[in-house]
């Protein structure tokens, strides 16, 4: 959207409240009145939001759009035949709807959709009717420099780590079931410490999602209609500690079901 949140009005009432100031040389502090919601408001985040979310659900129920938002990001999808009817259809709903959206931020509909970080491909095996996912390359530098910071360095400041944090919490969407979102524990107590030395539990952890990230081991996701072979998994685990040895030895066990027989 363009300049999304100076769309959104604040109350008249609240107008005291939204004052904004510069400095301009010469002449010192100046003020103003804000007309549109403040950016750096917390709160407003959240008011803001209603607009994209009313948009996203007009669209998908009015004009039966595949579309998702993040803030003021909005994601279309349609079949190939269909795409510039899609594309206009939701242009000339946020028109009549009173919303400005910026063309020049605007990407054209393609079979490889970036979206935050992430690209949707459907045009490499399309007829397998999966989409493969993978990250941005843009994406995936800046995580492996944190990452390779951290190793090389072996301190991480707080702020950073809630950073890295997001990074990998956001990357982990590429992999299947919840791999790479339950390694972060030792990342969120590093996050609420004062300290930048890495601990060789988070060291440990990191390690995991670096491996994981060399693996590529990325999501498909299936478009097929037809009934899919399906599994069931059994697991359990086991710590002890089984002399001669003297540290816990892990065992992983599992009993694997296939439903066609």
């Amino acid at each position: 959207m363009k300049r999304a949140y100076r769309q959104v009005a604040r109350l008249m009432s609240q107008a005291h409240l939204h004052i904004v100031c510069i400095y301009v040389p010469g002449k010192g502090w100046m003020f103003a009145i804000l007309r549109g919601l403040a950016f750096g408001l917390s709160v407003n985040v959240n008011h803001f939001n209603r607009v994209p979310a009313f948009i996203v659900a007009v669209a998908r129920r009015w004009l039966a759009i595949p579309a998702i938002s993040f803030f003021d990001d909005v994601k279309l999808m349609a079949p190939k035949h269909a795409s510039a009817e899609v594309w206009s259809g939701f242009n000339g709903l946020v028109k009549m709807l009173g919303w400005l959206f910026d063309p020049d931020k605007d990407s054209p509909m393609s079979v490889h959709g970036p979206f935050l970080g992430v690209v949707e491909d459907l045009s490499e095996i399309a007829s397998l009717e999966v989409i493969i996912l993978s990250p941005k390359d843009s994406f995936e530098v800046k995580l492996q420099l944190a990452l390779s910071h951290v190793f090389t360095t072996r301190r991480l400041q707080p702020g950073a780590a809630r950073s890295l944090h997001g990074l990998l919490l956001h990357g982990a969407h590429l992999f299947e079931g919840r791999v790479g979102r339950g390694q972060l524990a030792a990342l969120r107590l590093h996050m609420e410490g004062d300290s930048s030395v890495v601990s060789e539990r988070l060291l440990n952890e990191l390690e995991f999602h670096r491996a994981l990230w060399q693996r590529r081991c990325f999501k498909f996701i299936s478009l097929s209609t037809e009934p899919q072979a399906r599994f069931t998994v059994y697991t359990d685990a086991s710590c002890e500690i089984i002399p001669p040895l003297t540290v816990p030895t892990v065992k992983l066990c599992y009993v694997l079901f296939c439903h066609d027989g």
